[in-house]
């Protein structure tokens, strides 16, 4: 894409792409207009297809922080695995996975290992366990933001599906989650979580909830008897 756009992170998927990018806001959709035209049609020449590549237009949103920045980071790679169930060390159509292989291509900006601390921390972030209730709330913005198709997420939803993890997650997990959403007394609590439970067969709201269940290493499986 130039210099108008570094790419720090990307993922490839099936109907969609992940990327993280830093650059001049204005140079954005000329440069995402560019890159999803060229890219579609080196595509479609190379598997004789025609039409539209990926579903709908691009959505942008800018990084506010570290956590933010951090949640961004796992989630693009981790997202194969998510989705589709891949080992996203052997993923070919990820930075993390172009990484794990030693075949990063040039226009990949190097530096988000170091970004976030070293190997060891890169790995901690991506793939170390559960993260803490902040990167969840974070990750099931992300979630319904992408599965609205970039119509962003409303509030009460990232809500409900952020308790319904805590009743998944329960221990000191569900206490940091059901806390860092600040509600004003226990009876404001009780009265969202059966909100919450109440919305629990919404489709939407199911498929978020088993996506950052996934990226979050929260295990929805029964206890064994």
């Amino acid at each position: 894409a130039g210099s108008e756009v570094r790419v720090h992170a990307y993922c490839v998927m099936t109907t969609h792409y992940h990327l993280l990018v830093k650059g001049d806001l204005t140079a954005l959709s000329p440069v995402m207009k560019r890159f999803a035209q060229s890219y579609a049609q080196a595509f479609n020449t190379r598997y004789e297809r025609f039409g539209p590549l990926f579903a709908g237009r691009f959505h942008a949103v800018a990084i506010d922080g570290d956590v933010q920045f951090a949640t961004v980071v796992r989630y693009i790679a981790l997202n194969p695995t998510a989705i589709d169930r891949y080992d996203i060390d052997s993923f070919p159509w990820s930075s993390h996975g172009a990484m794990r292989s030693d075949r990063t291509p040039e226009w990949l900006e190097p530096g988000i290992v170091d970004r976030v601390g070293g190997p060891e921390q890169y790995r901690e972030l991506v793939d170390g366990g559960r993260p803490n209730a902040d990167v969840i709330i974070e990750m099931a913005r992300m979630v319904l933001d992408e599965t609205a198709c970039g119509r962003g997420s409303r509030r009460g939803d990232v809500r409900d599906v952020v308790l319904l993890v805590a009743d998944v997650a329960g221990g000191a997990l569900e206490h940091q989650l059901v806390t860092a959403l600040e509600f004003e007394t226990d009876l404001a609590s009780r009265r969202a979580r059966h909100r919450a439970r109440a919305r629990s067969g919404d489709p939407a709201i199911e498929l978020a909830l088993a996506r950052v269940c996934d990226l979050a290493r929260i295990n929805r499986a029964p206890p064994a008897s």
